[in-house]
């Protein structure tokens, strides 16, 4: 089995690519420890969008 550690830095400006690198990154989870940094730059508009959904 592997093991390791992946440190990945993503640059997102759109809450979807959050969630869709998640579910990309769940099944490495297991075999290898994963540093995720986020740097969102998520537009005003969008954010306010984001809020009013919920």
């Amino acid at each position: 089995m592997l093991s390791g550690k992946i440190i990945i830095n993503l640059n997102v400006d759109d809450l979807k690519q959050i969630k869709e690198a998640s579910n990309i990154l769940k099944p490495l989870m297991e075999d290898f420890e994963i540093e995720l940094n986020v740097n969102a730059s998520i537009p005003y508009q969008q954010q306010q969008e984001k809020i009013c959904k919920y």
